[in-house]
């Protein structure tokens, strides 16, 4: 029904007035341009066709050719234009009337186009054989408006979770009727989306679907143009890739601290009374460990700390992991496969080129070796996986098109030639898999390695080719051999760095306290330290087990001393004998066994005790002592008796409160239900004291050690005087007179 109309050479679809010219599966192709006439036309060449643009611009730089015949039936002339490498544009193909004639003469009378020009013909259309390509991805917090980018670390509406807006930006306008090219990841659903303002597209992604739990997650889309096409029918090849890490959690701190030589110390605890027990000034190890998904920026004056010092040299934390932001960049977590080596690991990409041996170096310049002795906590990316290496894949097509360094090396002497580790620390790398070629063969799996180890080289390699041979891992991202590894030289390239997740946001130092009391440890967020995503740290935990950390540091011994001494000489079976013990841990006490319903830390020294020992020598061998409080006592209510028996360790022994210089009276038993002593003599009376450090009795106050509170012998008499022999003698004679018997006097 058009007298004029447009095919495409190679694909020969048809095009009208006003539509679009496509290309060959992206290239550019011959139009040809069909006018049917109305009779035999009698004068007609190629230069009587020429192009403008649509300000009415003359087109160059293509060619034309002309094709006439004659319609054997009708009679009327049949002309096809053939064009060539027409570039893309609006255009409009018009004809110079002048020179246009029919056999009787007449020019062409302009009606196709209403009469407005009677002297020119004209046939406009879009010449576009570029496939559509995603010009842009952005996102945007629905509530907070916060521009989202790939790779960002994302905290949501102020620390909130909320729906998430997208906006996919094409370079044509695209079919309306295409509104599924965004495809979900393992990670999340689509759930809206709308096509009003081609060619660019929006989608909201809600909470619920994206469903982020602690300690955050990587949200990744795919963009898949290849069902795509643009108004002129090119089929997008465009797959695009956004992610970014969705972490709205406040980061958890974990702090320990490890003595010298007494090991691990709990929080709350008091048992820490210097090197060897000795009095001396204990030297600790403070490790803080933050639960976060990925690396935080963690320095030492985020700590808030009472009574302790850092020795000169030591203040700065040593970190596990620490990544240069000026080498390299943030891609994103590995989460796709909870049962895979290197789930939830961090992978980074290199800003610059470098060859192996530097990316190298680089890559364990970020963290420490001594953390794992398998694996350092950073290292060029070792991949163990087919799910790794697609992930890996991903980063390339995003920042490094050709190829990248991957941690894959079969360096050293000729007698490694062929064994190929991955270089997961300095000095301990892990074979992998050892040949060339179609003869490469995995290695067997050690203890702690990936089972079955993996690997994707490319076809015929490794090779090892060249005079220099081939001694480095390379990753192509390009082409058909997109995700196949390579063995190659020394080239410069990019490089993924992998941060093992299990040990990344630890750090340690050394500290000395600086005088005995309670020691404060806190990453309190009121100092600013913030996650990635710039979520501050949780104040404090439920039960202030981790954050803040406290312990009482305690290298003194009680004081302990006789007020009145036990009777030399007592009728009563429980003697009684009163005691004065006092010691410093009441500087700051922390309670463990509370009195005064205070659940921290005490102000003054009414809950400060002891461990009382006691022992007696009976009848030459040592028997423990049973004890009493005379007053109430919030352990062992008066009268209620408690063994002071010690056997391998102090704790658990009867407490002595207070132990605050207060006298205090206690009884002495045989056993808990309070047997008294049977009449007799008792020797060796022995008490000894230890304060929850596990510091023992310090008389003077001078030296520790063994010194025990002796007290003197007693004497248990409990029984009435009675007549054991009579002797009868005469007062003058003398004589002795025996029982029954019979006596004369003098």
């Amino acid at each position: 029904d058009n007298n004029t109309f447009g095919i495409t050479i190679n694909t020969e679809d048809a095009f009208k007035n006003e539509s679009y010219a496509g290309g060959d599966n992206g290239s550019i192709q011959d139009l040809a341009i069909i006018y049917k006439w109305s009779e035999r036309m009698r004068t007609l060449a190629v230069n009587d066709f020429y192009i403008t643009n649509t300000a009415g611009d003359v087109i160059a730089g293509y060619d034309k050719e002309l094709d006439q015949e004659i319609d054997a039936v009708t009679g009327h002339t049949l002309n096809k234009l053939i064009l060539s490498d027409l570039e893309e544009n609006t255009v409009i193909v018009k004809i110079n009337a002048a020179n246009v004639l029919d056999y009787a003469g007449n020019s062409i009378d302009g009606t196709t186009d209403d009469g407005a020009e009677n002297d020119i013909y004209e046939f406009k259309f879009t010449h576009d054989y570029t496939p559509p390509t995603i010009s842009s991805i952005s996102a945007r917090g629905n509530v907070s408006s916060t521009a989202i980018v790939q790779s960002s670390k994302y905290k949501g509406n102020d620390g909130s979770i909320e729906d998430i807006n997208f906006e996919f930006t094409w370079s044509d306008n695209i079919s309306s009727t295409v509104t599924n090219f965004v495809e979900a990841s393992v990670n999340v659903n689509i759930t809206g989306f709308n096509d009003d303002n081609n060619p660019v597209f929006t989608a909201i992604f809600t909470e619920v679907n994206m469903n982020v739990q602690p300690p955050g997650k990587i949200i990744e889309i795919v963009v898949d143009g290849t069902a795509v096409k643009d108004d002129a029918g090119n089929l997008s090849t465009d797959t695009k890739i956004f992610s970014f890490l969705y972490d709205t959690f406040h980061p958890e701190v974990t702090i320990s601290v490890e003595g010298e030589t007494a090991g691990e110390i709990g929080s709350n605890d008091y048992n820490h009374r210097g090197s060897e027990g000795l009095g001396d000034d204990e030297t600790f190890t403070l490790t803080i460990e933050i639960n976060d998904i990925m690396p935080v920026d963690f320095i030492s004056g985020h700590i808030s700390k009472t009574n302790f010092t850092v020795p000169d040299g030591d203040g700065v934390f040593t970190p596990q992991v620490n990544v240069n932001s000026n080498l390299y960049d943030f891609y994103g977590i590995f989460m796709t496969d909870t049962d895979d080596h290197s789930y939830k690991n961090v992978y980074y990409n290199t800003k610059s080129t470098a060859s192996w041996t530097t990316q190298n170096n680089n890559a364990l310049d970020q963290g420490t070796e001594t953390a794992n002795p398998r694996v350092a906590s950073a290292h060029l990316v070792a991949i163990e996986s087919q799910n790794e290496n697609t992930y890996i894949k991903k980063i390339g097509e995003l920042f490094n098109p050709y190829t990248m360094i991957i941690g894959a090396t079969d360096n050293g002497d000729e007698a490694n030639e062929g064994n190929w580790k991955w270089q997961y620390s300095a000095d301990s790398p892990i074979i992998f898999g050892t040949g060339a070629g179609d003869a490469f063969a995995l290695a067997t799996p050690g203890e702690g390695d990936p089972d079955p180890w993996y690997q994707n080289w490319n076809s015929d390699e490794p090779n090892n080719s060249g005079e220099a041979g081939e001694d480095y891992g390379y990753f192509f991202t390009d082409g058909s051999r997109n995700g196949k590894w390579n063995d190659g030289g020394v080239v410069n390239s990019h490089a993924i760095l992998e941060i093992e997740e299990d040990q990344m946001n630890k750090y340690t130092m050394t500290i000395v306290p600086s005088e005995e009391g309670v020691i404060t440890i806190e990453v309190p967020a009121s100092l600013g330290m913030t996650d990635a995503a710039g979520n501050l740290t949780e104040d404090d935990d439920i039960g202030h087990n981790d954050n803040p950390f406290t312990f009482t540091y305690d290298r003194t011994g009680p004081l302990a001393s006789i007020t009145t001494e036990i009777n030399p000489r007592d009728t009563d079976r429980t003697p009684a004998i009163v005691l004065n013990v006092s010691d410093n841990v009441a500087i700051g006490n922390t309670d463990g066994i509370d009195n005064d319903d205070d659940s921290e830390i005490d102000e003054g020294d009414e809950d400060n005790w002891v461990y009382i020992v006691a022992i007696v020598t009976i009848d030459g061998a040592i028997a423990p002592v049973f004890i009493s409080f005379e007053e109430d006592n919030w352990v062992n209510p008066a009268f209620t008796y408690a063994s002071t028996a010690l056997e391998d360790d102090f704790v658990g022994m009867p407490p002595f409160y207070p132990a605050n210089g207060t006298d205090v009276t206690i009884h002495l038993a045989l056993d808990a239900s309070g047997t008294g002593f049977e009449d007799g003599t008792y020797s060796d009376l022995i008490f000894r004291f230890f304060d929850r450090a596990g510091n023992e009795t310090d008389l003077n106050g001078l030296e520790e050690g063994i010194q025990s509170l002796i007290a003197r012998e007693f004497v248990i008499d409990n029984s009435g005087p009675e007549i054991l022999t009579w002797t009868v003698t005469g007062v003058t004679s003398t004589t002795e007179i025996d029982e029954d018997d019979y006596y004369n006097g003098n």
